[in-house]
């Protein structure tokens, strides 16, 4: 199915926060939520992970 048709049929799209999506929600709805993410913790963890890959090769 062509996807400009899918978005034509009576679809709405909200962009903000879960709950006020829930509000709208009704039955046979479908919702994606996309899951929340701070960046800078997921740079932090990388770095984390790097450098003790970093030790455990200069232990060995």
């Amino acid at each position: 199915m062509n996807l400009s048709k899918l978005l034509n049929n009576n679809v709405e799209i909200i962009n903000d926060d879960f709950e006020t999506v829930c509000e709208y929600a009704q039955k046979g709805d479908f919702i994606f939520f996309d899951p929340p993410y701070d960046l800078l913790k997921k740079i932090l963890l990388i770095v984390i992970l790097k450098i003790n890959l970093v030790k455990k090769d200069k232990n060995d």
